[in-house]
């Protein structure tokens, strides 16, 4: 009341209070994926790099230079399970592209689940008529390695 004169609405108190210069901004502290990479792994967990078939749909970067931010951040893997959904509302599924890079760079695997909007595609999470799921010997894989991790931090 104080700033405004009056009750503003919401897109008034963003703009009087949360912008830059504004009394209750706060500049965001930003760090590059290696150094999340690092903050991660020092504190015992694993990294994983997430969808990386978004990044090449929506910010245009080949596998090639996906990969090589692999190798350069040493993430412990990727999110391969997951299918991207465009702007149109495509299914995109480079599951067994990305499992192969995975496999090849002796990488961790896992699976995603977006649920940022219902569309008809979403629902409160996973995707409509796919059947996207890890095998067996994978999820057993992902399990002993948090185990592992739990372990190791018991012992701290």
């Amino acid at each position: 009341m104080k700033h405004f004169n009056h009750i503003p609405n919401i897109g008034e108190f963003i703009e009087g209070m949360l912008n830059e210069e504004c009394p209750a901004f706060v500049k965001k502290k930003t760090i590059t994926p290696g150094e999340a990479v690092e903050l991660i792994k020092r504190a015992g967990g694993i990294a994983i790099l997430a969808h990386p078939v978004a990044y090449k749909y929506e910010d245009n970067i080949e596998d090639t230079e996906i990969i090589n931010l692999i190798n350069e951040i040493k993430v412990d893997g990727i999110e391969t399970y997951y299918i991207y959904i465009d702007r149109e509302g495509n299914k995109i599924d480079e599951i067994n592209n990305w499992n192969e890079i995975a496999k090849s760079n002796k990488l961790m695997v896992t699976i995603g689940s977006d649920f940022h909007k219902k569309d008809g595609i979403h629902p409160d999470i996973g995707l409509i008529n796919e059947d996207v799921h890890l095998d067996k010997n994978t999820l057993d894989n992902i399990i002993s390695k948090l185990i592992s991790i739990r372990n190791n931090k018991e012992e701290i």
